[in-house]
């Protein structure tokens, strides 16, 4: 049986997402803000009137990772309790900081991504990617002033040109991500630092070299 179905997939980092309905009415609200932050369209998705069973529900929210507002679980309760309904594939986590100023982050100290990682696993009735940014360096989410060890950058390790002493150090991250409930890393970045003048890979120090050998 072929479904007339259309969606759109809202992922809109601080804003949390759905999958929502194609349905102009509920668009139109999302584009003038009415739903606004930690406002979520309801699940199962509807289309045309067409009610999806729960079978394909999960296979479609298992597709989508978002973001959210709210560091501690009573910050983010509607999203919380969102996700019982809404089996997403994945959140990915951030801190305060953001290119396009203050955002309200997921990351404060070690103890409460803990509590919030926790709440996370419990409330989604599927296992769900907890993800982050964790290079080391300057992009990481976990930063020295949370709580957190440092870690080097990926040029710091290039430099340096030692696999066991590369090795050691992303075995210390992935353990402390783990201890966080953390069980996905958006990292290691494998641009090669071609254009110095980069300011996204070679300003970052995200690249190990400009040398593929490295």
């Amino acid at each position: 049986m072929e479904l007339p179905l259309r969606f759109e997939r809202r992922l809109a980092a601080g804003k949390g997402a759905a999958i929502v309905r194609r349905d102009i009415r509920i668009n139109e609200q999302i584009d003038r803000g009415r739903l606004g932050p930690g406002r979520f369209v309801r699940w199962p998705v509807a289309c045309g009137g067409f009610q999806l069973p729960d079978a394909l529900d999960i296979q479609l929210a298992q597709m989508v990772m978002v973001g959210f507002r709210g560091a501690e679980p009573d910050e983010c309760r509607e999203f919380l309790d969102s996700l019982r309904e809404c089996p997403l594939g994945g959140v990915w986590l951030t801190d305060n900081d953001s290119p396009m100023g203050w955002a309200h982050g997921n990351v404060r100290s070690p103890e409460q991504l803990k509590r919030l990682t926790a709440a996370l696993r419990e409330a989604s009735r599927t296992p769900m990617f907890i993800a982050i940014d964790g290079e080391g360096g300057q992009v990481i989410r976990l930063k020295q002033r949370y709580g957190f060890p440092a870690f080097p950058s990926a040029r710091e390790l290039g430099d340096r040109n030692d696999l066991s002493h590369t090795g050691a150090e992303a075995r210390r991250l992935g353990s402390l991500l783990k201890e966080c409930g953390i069980n996905f890393n958006f990292a290691p970045v494998l641009d090669l630092n071609k254009n110095t003048a980069n300011p996204i890979i070679g300003g970052k120090d995200r690249s190990f070299s400009e040398n593929p050998d490295v």
